[in-house]
C-alpha cells in the first residue's frame, strides 16, 4: 500500500501542476480566441496525464509477479529471469512506457513476459489503439488514415502503420468468417414476426494488381426503414457467395422477420443464388430501376439516342408496369413485334421480350405498390459507392486480390448496424 500511495500522491502533485498551468493559459489567451487557443493543448495534457496514471497502476499490479516464483515453462522447467525490459505500447491515450520482467528457460530456450499475458498486451498496440488506427484506415487511404488519428486522436504513427494495421485487423476478421465465427449472434438485427425484410444482391468492380478489374458480390440486408442494415463482400465465386450471404442472413435474424422480399436487378447470377439459398421469400422484386434502362435501351434503338419519341415511348411503357404489372407489358410488347418488319426494330423489341419474360413474376408492381414493399435497390445501389467503391475504387487504386478481399470485408463490417462494436467486443473477451 505505500507504494500505491506515494505514487498516488506524486500524481496529484503533478495534476495540480497541470491545472495550475491550463488557468494561466486561459489567463493569457487572446480575446476573442480563448477556448481555441488552448483546448487542444489541453486534450493533449490530459491524454498525457491519464496515460501516465494508467502506466503507474499497471506497475502496481504487477506487484503480484514480484512476490512469486518464476513462472514454470512448457517443458515443466522452471524459467528464469534474464532482465527488466523496457517496452513502449501505444494505446489510446498515448504512448505507455513499461518494463517489465522477461524470463527464458535455459532447457527448450523459450521465453514469456507475463506481465503482458496478465495486462493482455500482444505487440505494441493496445486493442483500442488497434480500433482506431483500423477505423481511420479502412475509411479513407491510408495517408488520409494517419492525418485523420493524428488530428482526432492526437496519435501520431506513419502511413504505413496504419496500412500494416489495418490489413492485420482485416486478416483477422477474415479468418473468423472462414472459420464460422461470424459476428451475427452478437450483432442481430432484432428482426421480428412484425418486420419486412429485404435480402439484396449485386456486383461492383474492384481493380486488382493480378488481375485487372474484378467483380465485388455486395450483399445487403436491411429492414423496411432502413435503420437496421448488414452488409457481406467477398470476391467469391457466386455459389460460395450465397452460401456466405445465406450464413450472415441466418446469424442476423432473417428467418425471424414476418415478410422476406429478394430483390436485385436482371443479372442471372443473382437469381440463381437467390432461388437456391432463398426459396422461402415471400416476393421476388426485379428492380424497377433496373427494368427502366432496358426500356430506354430498346426506346433509344428504336428511336435515337436520347430523342423526345424515345422518352415518351419509354415512359408510356413504364407507366403500362406501373399501373397493370409485367404481364401486361409482354402482351404489348408481344403484339407489337409481330407488325414489325424493320429488322433493327424487332431485334430490339426481341431482346426487350426476352428480359420482360424472364423476370415476369418479378414485376407485379401494382400489388407490391399497394403493400408498401419497395420496388427498387436503393440501399444496395449505395452500398456499391458508399461500401466499397469510397474506398476501394479510388482514382489509381489497384489492389492485392489478398488486400482488396480483407479490406472489403473490413468495409461491410463497419458498415453493419452493431457489427464494428461486436467484433471488438469479442477481440476483447477472446484477449
Amino acid at each position: 500500500m505505500k507504494m500505491e500511495a506515494q505514487l498516488l500522491k506524486e500524481m496529484v502533485h503533478a495534476f495540480r501542476g497541470e491545472c495550475k498551468e491550463i488557468f494561466e493559459a486561459i489567463a493569457q489567451a487572446p480575446s476573442g480566441a480563448v477556448v481555441a487557443s488552448v483546448e487542444f493543448e489541453v486534450r493533449r495534457r490530459a491524454l498525457a496525464c491519464f496515460g501516465d496514471v494508467v502506466g503507474k497502476a499497471l506497475v502496481c499490479r504487477d506487484r503480484s509477479w514480484e512476490r512469486k516464483e518464476s513462472p514454470t515453462c512448457r517443458c515443466g522447467n522452471r524459467m528464469r529471469m534474464v532482465c527488466r525490459q523496457a517496452k513502449t505500447v501505444l494505446s489510446v491515450l498515448g504512448p505507455l512506457a513499461l518494463r517489465r520482467r522477461y524470463y527464458r528457460c535455459d532447457r527448450c530456450g523459450a521465453s514469456r513476459v507475463p506481465f503482458d499475458e496478465e495486462m493482455g498486451l500482444n505487440g505494441t498496440f493496445t486493442s483500442g489503439a488497434q480500433r482506431l488506427v483500423s477505423l481511420c484506415g479502412s475509411r479513407s487511404s491510408f495517408a488520409e488514415g494517419a492525418r485523420q488519428l493524428r488530428e482526432l486522436s492526437g496519435l501520431q504513427v506513419s502511413r504505413e502503420t496504419v496500412r500494416t494495421k489495418t490489413l492485420d485487423v482485416a486478416r483477422q476478421l477474415h479468418h473468423q468468417q472462414r472459420s464460422g465465427r461470424m459476428l451475427g449472434e452478437q450483432a442481430p438485427l432484432g428482426l421480428q414476426q412484425t418486420d419486412r425484410v429485404y435480402v439484396t444482391l449485386d456486383g461492383t468492380s474492384v481493380n486488382t494488381v493480378e488481375d485487372g478489374w474484378r467483380e465485388m458480390k455486395l450483399g445487403a440486408i436491411y429492414d423496411q426503414s432502413k435503420q437496421r442494415k448488414h452488409y457481406v463482400a467477398s470476391l467469391a465465386r457466386c455459389g460460395d457467395f450465397g452460401r456466405m450471404l445465406r450464413r450472415h442472413a441466418g446469424r442476423v435474424g432473417v428467418w425471424d422477420a414476418g415478410e422476406k422480399i429478394a430483390a436485385g436487378d436482371g443479372a442471372g447470377w443473382i437469381w440463381r443464388q437467390i432461388a437456391v439459398n432463398f426459396p422461402s421469400v415471400d416476393h421476388e422484386v426485379l428492380d424497377y430501376y433496373h427494368l427502366a434502362e432496358n426500356i430506354h435501351k430498346a426506346a433509344w434503338t428504336l428511336y435515337g439516342d436520347g430523342s423526345r419519341r424515345g422518352r415518351r415511348w419509354a415512359g408510356h411503357k413504364l407507366k403500362l408496369v406501373s399501373r397493370h404489372g409485367g404481364q401486361a407489358l409482354i402482351r404489348w410488347v408481344d403484339r407489337t413485334l409481330k407488325r414489325q418488319r424493320s429488322r433493327t426494330t424487332r431485334q430490339a423489341l426481341n431482346n426487350l421480350l426476352a428480359y420482360l419474360k424472364k423476370h415476369a413474376r418479378r414485376m407485379q408492381y401494382p400489388q407490391l405498390h399497394a403493400a408498401g414493399i419497395d420496388i427498387g435497390t436503393g440501399p444496395l445501389e449505395s452500398a456499391c459507392k458508399n461500401v466499397i467503391g469510397q474506398r476501394l475504387k479510388g482514382r489509381g487504386m489497384r489492389w492485392k486480390l489478398c488486400n482488396v478481399e480483407v479490406m472489403a470485408r473490413l468495409r461491410a463490417l463497419l458498415a453493419s448496424t452493431n457489427a464494428w462494436d461486436a467484433f471488438w467486443d469479442i477481440r476483447a473477451q477472446a484477449a
